[in-house]
Order: structure tokens, then sequence, then C-alpha cells
């Protein structure tokens, strides 16, 4: 079945990703929550990736496709702010990371992609209303 996909595109992009970014972690038990956050950020932004792709392939044959694009746009921004946290947690890592850097402007820009996302959306739901 194709809902397969919601759970494996994630999970491979989830693998891949503690692999390149987190290979050599080094637990410090001192700060619990600190590795908590390290694991959660990336486990969580899969989660809410996971969702997206679901909703895609769910609503693919509704209404003639209609929210094909909206999802779409949602599941690229949501893959951007993937991208942010792993960013942030390498940055950190390696002690690269200062405010006022890239990494602060990549996140305005997940937001920003995240907040034209829903807009998108709710036009789109609008639309569905109406007719």
């Amino acid at each position: 079945n194709n809902k397969i996909w919601a759970f494996i595109i994630p999970a491979v992009i989830l693998v891949s990703s503690y692999f390149i970014f987190l290979k050599g972690y080094e637990f410090d038990w001192s700060s619990p929550i600190r590795i908590f956050l390290d694991f959660g950020y990336p486990l969580g932004d899969a989660l809410y990736l996971s969702i997206a792709i679901l909703a895609l392939l769910i609503s693919r044959n509704v209404m003639g496709g209609m929210m094909r694009k909206p999802i779409l746009f949602f599941i690229f921004a949501l893959f951007f702010q993937y991208f942010s946290d792993f960013m942030f947690l390498y940055q950190v890592s390696v002690g690269s990371w200062y405010t006022g850097g890239v990494n602060d402007y990549v996140y305005f820009t997940s937001y920003f992609l995240m907040t034209l996302g829903i807009l998108y959306m709710g036009g789109m739901f609008k639309q569905i209303q109406e007719s």
C-alpha cells in the first residue's frame, strides 16, 4: 500500500540525519534535558513529516486532489524546519552556533514557509466551502 511511504520516507531521513549529524555523539548525563532535546527535535520533526505525507496520500483522490499542492507545499516547509533543527543541533555540537547567524535566518525562512503553507491551505479550505 502507498501509505507505508508515509513512514518509510521520514524514517530514512531520520536515520541518515542521525548518521550524518549525530555520529560520535557524546552523552553528557550531567544535562539529560539536552540529550532528550538533541534526539527529540528530529524525532518530532519526522513525526510531523510522516503525518503530512499520510495526509497527502489520503487526500490524493478526495475532491479531485484539490489539496495536493497545499499539502506538498506544507511538506516542503516541514522538511525545511527539519533541516533547520538539524543545522542548529550540528552547530551547537561543534560550537559554531551564535545568535544572529545563518541558522537564525534558516529558522526564520522555515517559519515563513510554514505560515505561507497554512495560509495556502486555509485559502483552499475556503474555496472548498464556497463550491
